[in-house]
């Protein structure tokens, strides 16, 4: 290997919107970037969503052959030699800093830190939660974890060590850290909300009820430092870290917002041993992501506070584990641009019924806030990079405003295929995708290919009479499933994808006939927002784009160059590995991107 390969992945980065944020000046180092290499758009693997095209992209090969179509982070699924794999084979060394899909690790020669993505982290102990006196709050994110606020019941302080007499009197209350199901008690807390000249102004918190060295002492908007504790979790003893911020505290001691930050564990998560204790020692204790009940909250200076120590935590262990390893290869992702999308996409898009333009520049300013840290990540590690490191910026999709609600299930029962009494029982269900037809329909049968033009008419003919559109783009039987890039050998018997902005939705009571879309459901995230996953990967809506952002920069790769057309997420690391003068991984497919490759 000639070259040392960096893959910087950006989650849900939209080609759209970072061109518009580069022009306006946004994004330096993107720009900077642009001109000193080549950038365009890709097109993603169906399903557009993160497991699948992290794996494409990791692979170098189609879904059909690398097997993950599922919305699950597993190496186990993944049928096909990652890049990581193809650089051990070649006697080089990784390093996989939550990387989506990477575990459990499935090679030696490197490091794996965390396991990226969006859903829960194996390795977290707690999900982030916020303390409430006189308010409650929820966020319910679907497949992205659910929480609701804790209420604290607040009464005059009684049994305190050193505590004053004072007017008004000290009140106090307590908190718990639980497990993400809110089942089993982790740490329970006090907190005492402490007056000074006839005001409530601090929060002490201990594990006692004792002013003795508290755990922290907090002023309104202030942050503790990370505190650690030793707890019980999974049968075993585990040292993880938190912190705490005071959000908010009312005069009269009626309102109180007390944010606790993910629990993540400062020892032990990470291969090989040693590798979570050393980057706690030099770059401070580690969260898998910003609190997401701050975003559904919508309590974004908190939540963009959180945002970026986070980026300033993935730079500073990007560069610590670079400067400290002989390396061949480093990989990383980052998360939150995804969940910024998925909440205010539809605040910003003057296609959505929810948009409202007095009230649009405050969520531009969310999204340019995003994107402005996410170009601080890429040029925090790319000025580290010496002239001899291949630098590719990546995104595993785009995003769109999620415009309507596809009713499939409404339509196939109203055709006779679809039972929504008994799913199981009926001639055909969905699944996400697929199609799935009862397996007592013999599949040599007249009845089963019979059935299957029906299916295809039926979901062809659903019509969007608001919009005046067709939401379904394919419509397609299992063996024509590679048009999608998909195997025939793991889809239904049927497959279908939807136009840009579209999603499906259950079987919905009480729809009248032909009524097959509908106004998008409000739920998930707080707003209808914005969505991608079942949208065809070239498609496009208003603002949004379901490509995916590519930038590559460094020897070999030509500079300032936009390429006027999509490349493939699948010739991402072909591409990268011809550069880095290395084998592709065994099962790619993808190919070298030559019109950005000097002196071919």
């Amino acid at each position: 290997m000639k070259k040392k390969l960096v893959i910087i992945g950006l989650d849900s980065l939209v080609p759209t919107l970072t061109y518009r944020f580069v022009k306006k000046g946004v994004m330096p180092s993107f720009g900077e970037l642009m001109g000193k290499g080549t950038h365009g758009r890709a097109i993603p693997s169906f399903p557009t969503h993160t497991p699948t095209n992290w794996t494409t992209i990791a692979t170098g090969a189609d879904v059909f052959i690398h097997g993950v179509d599922v919305f699950r982070y597993d190496t186990r699924l993944r049928k096909a030699e990652s890049i990581w794999q193809a650089v051990e084979r070649q006697g080089g060394y990784s390093i996989l800093l939550r990387y989506p899909g990477t575990w459990p690790r499935d090679f030696s020669c490197g490091i794996v830190f965390d396991q990226g993505g969006n859903l829960p982290s194996l390795f977290r102990l707690a999900m982030a939660q916020v303390h409430l006196v006189g308010e409650r709050v929820e966020y319910v994110g679907g497949m992205h974890g659910t929480v609701g606020s804790m209420e604290v019941r607040l009464s005059p302080a009684r049994g305190w060590k050193g505590l004053p007499p004072s007017n008004p009197e000290p009140l106090e209350g307590e908190i718990s850290i639980t497990t993400d199901d809110n089942k089993r008690e982790l740490l329970r807390l006090f907190v005492l909300l402490m007056p000074e000249r006839g005001r409530y102004r601090k929060v002490l918190i201990n594990r006692r009820k004792d002013l003795r060295n508290p755990l922290c002492v907090l002023e309104e908007g202030g942050w503790s430092d990370f505190l650690v504790h030793t707890f019980r979790w999974k049968g075993r003893s585990v040292k993880a870290a938190f912190r705490f911020k005071l959000m908010l505290l009312s005069p009269r001691g009626d309102k109180l917002r007390l944010y606790r930050s993910e629990v993540y564990p400062v020892e032990g998560f990470s291969y090989p041993e040693g590798i979570t204790e050393e980057l706690t020692e030099n770059c401070g204790p580690y969260i898998g992501t910003p609190g997401r009940i701050l975003l559904g909250a919508g309590w974004m200076d908190t939540y963009f506070e959180e945002a970026k120590d986070h980026v300033e935590w993935l730079i500073r262990a990007s560069r610590y584990l670079m400067e400290t390893r002989d390396w061949n290869l480093f990989m990383m992702e980052c998360h939150f641009p995804d969940f910024i999308e998925h909440k205010f996409w539809s605040l910003i898009d003057p296609e959505s019924d929810e948009y409202d333009p007095r009230s649009s520049r405050k969520y531009w300013e969310v999204f340019r806030t995003a994107y402005s840290l996410v170009d601080r990540l890429v040029g925090g590690i790319s000025e580290a990079l010496d002239g001899d490191t291949i630098l590719a910026v990546v995104s595993d999709h785009g995003h769109c405003l999620k415009r309507r609600s596809v009713l499939v299930e409404n339509a196939l029962a109203d055709a006779g295929i679809f039972d929504p009494e008994d799913p199981e029982g009926g001639k055909a269900k969905v699944d996400y995708f697929n199609i799935l037809i009862n397996r007592r329909i013999g599949r040599n049968s007249p009845e089963y290919e019979s059935l299957r033009n029906r299916i295809v008419e039926v979901l062809h003919g659903i019509i969007d009479e608001e919009k005046g559109a067709m939401p379904m783009a394919m419509v397609l039987r299992k063996e024509e499933a590679h048009l999608l890039g998909l195997s025939p050998n793991s889809v239904g018997d049927l497959v279908f994808c939807l136009r840009a902005g579209y999603e499906t939705a259950s079987y919905q009571q009480g729809r009248k006939k032909g009524e097959y879309v509908v106004p998008p459901s409000i739920g998930k995230w707080g707003t209808t927002g914005g969505t991608h996953g079942l949208s065809h990967p070239t498609s496009s809506y208003s603002l949004g784009d379901m490509h995916a952002f590519f930038l590559f920069t460094g020897p070999g790769v030509r500079k300032d160059l936009s390429l006027p057309h999509p490349i493939h997420l699948k010739d991402i690391v072909p591409t990268l590995c011809f550069l880095a003068g290395m084998d592709s991984p065994r099962n790619s497919n993808g190919g070298v991107v030559k019109e950005l490759v000097e002196q071919i």
